[in-house]
């Protein structure tokens, strides 16, 4: 319990100093949610997704990972169920349009990644951000429909429980690196824009701590 909890204050202490420095996003993010439009919504999520960007610096990182589930094909996993592999997951919202490009980054570097081994496990949003969206097989049938049949991706959906441990703000494009030995050691942005990032932990060049 105290490691969910000290999850939950890494990211949202990092999205209030985010919000400190965009006084327009912090006035937008006070309006009813009907009074947004997609647009908007997708700036928000961008902008503070990016500045998740080396949660680790900030403090806090490396931590045990909070133990959590999610559902794949009606079928339940759970973070330990992947110790001994590098594990990225990663939390999308299907009607995010940095999304789409992150995705089909990824795709053009899948056989790098499944040569290092990283477990990639792609997770929609528990209640998709709060916006209507295709489902999560849908969308990545339809801007990377490879990646529906590489050996070391995972596509499902989060549950309410590891929504509320790992994303409770519901950012459309976070993702978080943990280790072999079950360690997460950073949290980060908008893959397309960070893909060093990605590709130095899958090939045990990243720097942790």
């Amino acid at each position: 319990m105290r490691t969910r909890q000290k999850v939950k204050a890494i990211i949202l202490k990092t999205e209030n100093r985010a919000l400190a420095k965009k006084p327009m996003l912090r006035k937008h993010n006070k309006l009813p949610r009907h009074t947004r439009s997609w647009g908007l919504a997708l700036l928000i999520g961008v902008a503070c997704g990016m500045a998740l960007s080396s949660v680790s610096a900030q403090g806090g990182l490396p931590i045990k990972a909070p133990a959590a589930s999610f559902t794949i094909e009606g079928k339940e996993y759970r973070i330990a169920d992947f110790k001994e592999r590098r594990l990225m997951l990663w939390f999308l919202s299907t009607w995010c349009s940095s999304c789409i490009q992150a995705v089909k980054a990824l795709e053009a570097r899948k056989s790098k990644l499944e040569a290092y081994g990283l477990q990639v496990v792609v997770l929609k949003n528990h209640g998709n951000g709060g916006y209507p969206g295709p489902e999560i097989h849908d969308f990545i049938n339809q801007y990377a429909a490879s990646l529906s049949k590489t050996p070391n991706w995972m596509i499902g959906n989060a549950t309410a429980e590891m929504g509320n441990t790992y994303n409770p703000r519901r950012y459309p494009g976070i993702y978080f690196l943990t280790d072999e030995t079950g360690m997460l050691g950073s949290v980060d942005g908008a893959p397309a824009a960070s893909l060093d990032v990605i590709m130095n932990f899958a090939s045990g060049n990243a720097a942790q701590g």
